[in-house]
């Protein structure tokens, strides 16, 4: 299995962790704050990488007012669910994987 060229832009640590963490709070969604937190990123590690997944249509924001502040909440989109489960079908095939199961 040979991933497709567009998904590939995704394995980098910050985008490929970003889709995990959305794609697991999946109806939820995950505040800006908590995601940068999760994956122990700095302000300058994440935005750019979260900002690159919403132009190219992987995630959404939604804007939700708590306390007179506003909050931008990050959800996953079809097309990032998608390429979230063709990533790791991939990994499935590499040879690594069977070491990584225990096999």
């Amino acid at each position: 299995m040979i991933l497709e060229k567009e998904n590939r832009r995704l394995l980098t640590y910050s985008r490929f962790a970003s889709l995990s963490y959305l794609n697991y709070y999946n109806k939820d969604g995950i505040m800006y704050k908590e995601l940068k937190n999760a994956l122990g990123l700095s302000d300058s590690q994440i935005g750019p990488q979260l900002l690159w997944l919403r132009k190219k249509g992987y995630v959404k924001t939604e804007t939700q007012k708590l306390d007179n502040k506003e909050l931008v909440v990050y959800y996953i989109t079809e097309k990032g669910k998608n390429a979230y489960k063709s990533i790791i079908e991939w990994i499935k095939t590499l040879p690594v994987y069977e070491n990584l199961e225990g096999g």
